[in-house]
């Protein structure tokens, strides 16, 4: 399953947080607020 973090203004993706993220599993860091002021919001696929 693909699941995304966007931005929900500009659609960017957020940032990977690389000291928890392993082969097997990626954590975004969503403490960071986007820098067009949008809000991190998880997409799921179809």
């Amino acid at each position: 399953m693909d699941i995304r973090v966007v931005c929900n203004k500009c659609r960017k993706e957020a940032p990977i947080d690389k000291e928890k993220s392993n082969l097997n599993w990626k954590v975004y860091d969503e403490s960071k607020s986007c820098k067009c002021g949008g809000e991190w919001k998880m997409i799921l696929p179809p």
